[in-house]
């Protein structure tokens, strides 16, 4: 590996000690927790964009943190860095997404504001490896290695946690296999959600092609080399080959950002000027492009807002109806009320988050909301 990928050795370890077990790796175990804990689980009853068993095939946040997670180790292994802290990260970065897409997120943030706070699926999801998952006789949570929890709350480079800054100091960058899951994470949503859009009818062929430069100029090339391909197959082709460019991008780029400022350690990447892990100018362009294209053509569908509306009204509901009923929250999440361990909205709102999308409406049905 590159001298400045994080080494298992030069690791800061976990909150609790543990027996050692030396048959693996401290990354590998960690991605073990994570695929054996419950919230990983429940990643494949919640919504990826488009709420509902529209299709068997469309994705849900179980396999969009299983394609990022894939892509995060492909990408570490060209840029030579530590493939498992990149892949551990990647599959539990969206662990603290709540039901029904970012409309869920949104109105859990609007009902958090109402008491002076906020709700953020990153922190969200610190807390649920933290202290949420129990598994374990010894300790709370997954106890997860420092370098996996630092990167669940530093991937983003947009936000920062004033009440984490003292154990992750937000001044400093993270691991460089942190930096990648931000734009694996980009990658993946983009090509997958235009994917999911052209199946599930939302979006025309004709539309991407008409709108999209780069999709067009790709897509005329894939029509002269494989002239008895379906529609469907030659779309298949022209993402593909996209995503990768975007992929090759982002390793050329990182590598070179990493040679100009003359990275030599983990310690040179957390004090360099800028995140390290980047794409090209022309590349970002394109991803900014898709991205516009999808908010306008598929997530601003209106067979898109006509539901998320609705959902956002049961959300409201839901939290209410706990609110004011709390004995019907299961015995642990009544305890932390009772005992001060958290305040009492911010119980409601954690429990709501963990609901897969069926259970969510299960329980609307079940309180007659």
């Amino acid at each position: 590996m590159k001298p400045y990928a994080m080494r298992e050795k030069k690791s800061k370890g976990r909150k609790y000690s543990e027996e050692t077990i030396h048959y693996r790796k401290l990354y590998e175990r960690d991605i073990d927790r994570i695929v054996h804990s419950r919230a990983f689980k429940r990643l494949s009853g919640k919504t990826q964009v488009v709420t509902g068993r529209k299709s068997d095939h469309h994705r849900t946040r179980l396999t969009h943190s299983i394609e990022v997670a894939t892509l995060c180790r492909d990408v570490a292994r060209k840029i030579d860095i530590n493939e498992d802290l990149a892949s551990a990260i990647g599959l539990s970065h969206d662990l603290g997404h709540p039901p029904l897409g970012h409309c869920g997120e949104d109105v859990l943030d609007e009902i958090s504001k109402n008491f002076g706070d906020s709700f953020e699926h990153n922190r969200h999801t610190l807390y649920i490896v933290d202290e949420f998952e129990q598994k374990y006789v010894r300790f709370p949570g997954l106890n997860l290695s420092f370098e996996v929890r630092e990167g669940i709350i530093k991937h983003s480079s947009k936000r920062k946690y004033p009440e984490f800054d003292e154990e992750f100091d937000f001044s400093l960058n993270p691991t460089l296999e942190a930096q990648l899951v931000d734009f694996c994470d980009e990658i993946c949503y983009s090509y997958s959600d235009l994917d999911d859009g052209y199946e599930l009818k939302l979006i025309s062929l004709d539309n991407i092609i008409e709108s999209l430069d780069r999709f067009r100029l790709l897509f005329k090339k894939m029509e002269e080399k494989f002239p008895k391909a379906s529609l469907k197959l030659l779309f298949n082709e022209t993402l593909r080959r996209l995503m990768s460019e975007s992929v090759m991008d982002l390793v050329k780029t990182t590598l070179r950002n990493c040679e100009e400022y003359g990275i030599k350690t983990v310690e040179d990447i957390r004090s360099a000027p800028c995140r390290l892990a980047d794409y090209s100018e022309d590349e970002e362009k394109w991803i900014y492009k898709l991205k516009a294209f999808l908010m306008k053509n598929y997530y601003k569908h209106p067979k898109i807002i006509e539901s998320r509306n609705k959902y956002r009204d049961y959300i409201k509901k839901l939290f209410e109806f706990y609110f004011k009923n709390v004995e019907k929250l299961p015995e642990r999440y009544i305890k932390m009320i009772e005992k001060n361990e958290k305040l009492k909205h911010r119980v409601i709102i954690y429990y709501i988050a963990g609901f897969t999308d069926f259970y969510f409406f299960k329980k609307i049905e079940e309180y007659k909301l």
